[in-house]
């Protein structure tokens, strides 16, 4: 009931955060990378603001999925694996396409 929902909610908070200070530091990381490697500030802001922006959200969907699949009684452990794989990949190309488009102005 309602002590399970709060843990729920309690896990969730740690994993989003833990996936926004991951997201973070890689997307920092990788935006030096690419400055380095290009000096471009635009290209390093879409690289660093999509890396942060997919791990926050790839680490809330990793974590929600699971759970969704045994509220309705199906074993996550196998059918949450390949779905999430999946489902992040294209939410990874969708984040940076879009970020892209935001920060260079064509959207």
């Amino acid at each position: 009931g309602e002590l399970a929902a709060r843990r729920v909610l309690r896990e969730l908070r740690k994993e989003i955060v833990t996936g926004l200070i991951l997201g973070l530091l890689f997307g920092l990381l990788l935006a030096s990378a690419a400055f380095v490697m290009f000096g471009r500030e635009d290209l390093s802001m879409i690289v660093g603001c999509s890396i942060a922006t997919t791990m926050t959200l790839a680490t809330m969907w990793g974590t929600v999925l699971p759970l969704l699949f045994q509220r309705f009684g199906v074993d996550p452990a196998v059918a949450s694996g390949p779905l999430v794989t999946t489902s992040t990949d294209l939410l990874s190309i969708t984040v940076y396409f879009t970020v892209a488009a935001l920060l260079l102005g064509n959207l």
